[in-house]
């Protein structure tokens, strides 16, 4: 289990709260004001153009740092992106005064803003026992 920064941790439960104390009204004027398709719109930005924080442009590739290892999450630096953009618009649709999430020092302790990532001394090997269950699974078959 990856252990969580304070920072992001930190950021996580100040957004959960601050999301969480404003329903329904927040939910409501930001999806009526964005469509949530905001979201949408901000990745393909940052995958036109790319994102630079603490002088190192991510993007939404594998491994670029926005986005975690699934490709499906973003990262920790992708959620304050993410947590940036709602504030913008309540600021912006409520008349709200919440300042942003600061980028740098979530940059800075994300594991996953390249940056940050640590090669490995030695390659990583899968057990083949463990392959054989990853194959059994992806290929839809029940485990024997």
């Amino acid at each position: 289990m990856r252990q969580e920064t304070v920072a992001s941790a930190t950021l996580r439960i100040a957004a959960a709260s601050a999301w969480e104390s404003c329903w329904p009204a927040t939910r409501t004027a930001v999806s009526r004001s964005a469509g949530f398709s905001f979201e949408i719109a901000l990745f393909t930005q940052i995958a036109a153009s790319g994102l630079t924080i603490n002088g190192y442009t991510g993007t939404t590739s594998f491994l670029g740092g926005i986005f975690s290892l699934d490709g499906i999450h973003p990262s920790n630096t992708g959620y304050a992106v993410v947590a940036n953009k709602f504030i913008d618009t309540m600021n912006a649709s409520m008349n709200t005064k919440i300042p942003d999430v600061a980028l740098a020092p979530i940059a800075a302790t994300d594991p996953l803003w390249p940056p940050n990532l640590v090669p490995h001394a030695r390659p990583l090997i899968m057990p083949a026992s463990a392959a054989r269950q990853v194959e059994t699974i992806l290929r839809g078959q029940s485990n024997p």
